[in-house]
């Protein structure tokens, strides 16, 4: 006959093990979150600016009543570099990127209502999701003057907010924190535009591994969104990064596998199986548990909006 208390001993040994090694998965994930607030600086690095096509650009700019703002890059990302242009009499932010050997070039209004107005031929590997308060159109290929003769046809009849040199800056930070917080608010890409995003850039393995790929890839962008969510609420009960540890985000497109593990990575207790968290939604079947197994988990955040989401932390 076996030796049962030799079993159980091995059993939690184990359990234990691949608890350390998930939460240190997610405490990888959950730092890899970009900050909400992206920091403009000035630039030093302007040698592109003296390229043909950029030059061009520039002076296209330049006779439509654009005003040079600076060029800036993102603060601790030299990779990321752009030149800022203002046309106060039309209330437009024009921005050149830095693209060796090209010239791409994004127009901008902001409105007084809230929403925002953007046209770019710029291309990219995969058309990012956007916000209703937010109109894009991507023109790949179409010259500058073609793009601001559409950008002027094209843009809302409605009241639009100065656009100064000096408000380039803001006007460019602003835009993308009140993105990244759309984002977060969403949960972050959805997985069918993971699939979009994996198959343009050829990246998508078919049949189970692409599953599995999408599956995970899914799971880690909800752990940063709603963690990105979280440094939101000023009601939080800290910062988040204080509790990247102890932290378990239950949200409903949780399968049964990943609730086990967050259940045992937040208390301990490694008597629950899988099964104890197949009936119902994913939230309240893992709030079931931590009921009926008086866990020592207390919800700390709730948030209502889709994704719904439930936050815990040890009692």
């Amino acid at each position: 006959m076996p030796d049962l208390t030799r079993l159980l001993k091995e059993t939690k040994i184990a359990a234990e093990q691949a608890t350390a090694e998930f939460r240190e998965h997610l405490r990888e994930v959950r730092s890899r979150a970009k900050p909400l607030r992206t920091e403009l600086v000035a630039s030093t690095d302007t040698e592109w600016l003296k390229g043909a096509a950029v030059q061009e650009l520039t002076a296209f700019l330049a006779g439509c009543g654009f005003q040079a703002a600076g060029v800036f890059e993102v603060k601790n990302n030299k990779k990321i570099v752009v030149a800022g242009f203002a046309a106060p009499p039309h209330g437009v932010y024009a921005s050149i990127p830095k693209v060796v050997g090209q010239g791409f070039v994004s127009f901008t209004s902001d409105f007084e209502d809230g929403g925002v107005f953007e046209c770019s031929n710029m291309p990219v590997p995969f058309e990012p999701p956007y916000p209703d308060w937010l109109i894009h159109r991507r023109r790949i290929g179409t010259p500058a003057q073609e793009l601001w003769l559409y950008f002027q046809r094209e843009r809302p009849p409605k009241a639009t907010m100065d656009a100064r040199p000096t408000g380039f800056v803001k006007s460019s930070t602003d835009s993308m924190f009140r993105y990244r917080a759309w984002m977060a608010e969403r949960g972050g890409e959805t997985r069918e535009e993971f699939a979009s995003r994996y198959r343009a850039a050829g990246k998508l393995p078919a049949g189970e591994e692409g599953e599995r790929l999408l599956d995970s890839g899914r799971n880690n962008e909800l752990e940063k969104a709603l963690c990105s969510w979280w440094r939101l609420q000023t009601q939080a009960p800290c910062p988040v990064e204080q509790v990247f540890d102890s932290l378990v985000i239950i949200h409903d497109e949780l399968q049964p596998h990943y609730l086990l593990a967050a259940y045992w990575c937040g208390t301990g207790d490694f008597q629950p199986q899988e099964k104890d968290f197949a009936q119902g939604s994913p939230r309240e079947a893992f709030a079931r548990v931590v009921s009926k197994r008086r866990a020592t988990l207390r919800k700390v955040l709730e948030k209502r909006t889709p994704l719904a989401a439930d936050f815990y932390l040890p009692s």
